[in-house]
């Protein structure tokens, strides 16, 4: 039964219908257009060989030894050069190595693989938040030429970021609550008689939950390969938030299992750090909240004019470029507020038309706050209005 959620196999566009299939057939031959056009500009990988902390797969024991698979999920502390629990990242060099041993020509194949899927994975998110075709596809062209992804891809080592952006693209594709419709709200909320809506319901409900799992499971993954995908539960409540205004109790319900998991796999693999040789710099709080600021500048500007892109930047100082340091920390808090602001003004207007379609008029108390809870036609679920 799960063989329709990765492939429609009926030659249909993106739809509600099909929110949560991760390949639509009607996409084949834009996914061979982009396939080709990321493997052309990366070309060039495919003659390179390993740099730098590409040494931690070429000297590793673990990687080439046959017995090592294990001791890479039960005892990581044996892997050299490695103070982060990611077995994920390391499972697929074994048996990479298996497969060609230290030919660099398959791990670069393999990571520019990972960085096409999830290229056209960036569609299928943008198309559930409601993105036309158009849209979508240049979005993910972008994505897949951009030259700031060359690190990620042509760096072998760097296989950690192309293989957690995998499971946290199919995380949001496979998980109702990121945008289209949700079918079991709408089966309940549609149903044309008692008994037949409680069997659409719980057929439904069924699922809708299988579909949350798949995605607590890309999560789990995820957090195998690199724990940055750690905010994808906040991620599950910021996207409904936004796009309607309101979180429903079982969108909530449903991100509890992420912030647990999320939380446990986070708490472990910051106990596997502290067990090596973490770098400490001795920064105070406000520089760290200065870095930040300065970090989100150099990544948006980076995004907008990709110039002078090296494999290694140079630190940063404090004492140097002071201008700099202040422009950066007062645009990303004067943008922050700014956002801020149009959200809070957004959602308040929302919440006004919710108010004013109640069957409730105005004046009439608390009565017309469990009405308009109670008499929401797109969902059975109490929202959580934000003010």
């Amino acid at each position: 039964d799960d063989a329709d959620l990765w492939y429609d196999g009926g030659g249909s566009s993106s739809s509600s219908s099909s929110s949560s299939v991760l390949f639509l057939s009607g996409d084949l031959p834009g996914f061979l257009l982009l396939a080709s056009a990321a493997t052309l500009a990366y070309s060039p990988i495919f003659s390179a060989g390993f740099v730098w902390d590409d040494s931690i797969i070429t000297d590793s024991e673990l990687v080439q030894r046959w017995d090592g698979v294990y001791d890479l999920w039960f005892r990581p502390s044996n892997l050299r050069n490695e103070i982060h629990y990611w077995p994920m990242v390391y499972t697929t060099f074994w048996l990479e190595y298996r497969l060609y041993g230290l030919e660099p020509f398959g791990y670069h194949a393999v990571n520019l693989a990972l960085h096409v899927m999830n290229s056209y994975l960036v569609r299928r998110v943008l198309n559930k938040l409601g993105a036309n075709d158009s849209s979508s596809w240049l979005a993910a062209s972008i994505f897949a030429l951009h030259p700031a992804r060359v690190e990620s891809v042509a760096w072998v080592i760097e296989r950690k970021d192309v293989l957690s952006g995998l499971f946290y693209l199919l995380a949001l594709v496979r998980h109702p609550s990121v945008g289209g419709v949700d079918e079991e709200e709408a089966a309940s909320a549609s149903s044309s008689s008692e008994a037949e809506g409680g069997n659409d319901k719980r057929h439904s409900a069924k699922k809708q939950w299988g579909y949350v799992r798949a995605a607590l499971g890309y999560y789990a993954l995820g957090m195998l390969s690199k724990s940055i995908v750690v905010s994808l539960p906040v991620i599950l409540l910021i996207v409904p938030w936004m796009m309607r205004g309101t979180l429903t109790a079982l969108e909530v319900r449903r991100s509890i299992p992420f912030f647990v998991v999320g939380i446990l796999m986070a708490m472990f693999d910051m106990s596997m750090a502290r067990k090596g040789e973490p770098v400490d710099f001795g920064f105070s709080p406000f520089r760290r909240i200065l870095i930040a600021a300065r970090a989100l500048c150099f990544y948006l500007t980076q995004t907008i004019w990709p110039a002078e892109l090296i494999g290694v930047h140079p630190r940063w100082t404090f004492e140097d470029d002071v201008p700099i340091w202040a422009g950066c920390f007062l645009f990303i808090s004067a943008a922050s507020l700014a956002s801020l602001g149009v959200l809070l003004s957004t959602f308040r207007g929302r919440n006004a038309d919710a108010s004013k379609m109640s069957p409730c008029g105005k004046g009439e108390g608390k009565g017309a706050a469990t009405a308009t809870a109670t008499t929401t036609t797109t969902t059975t679920t109490m929202p959580l209005r934000i003010p």
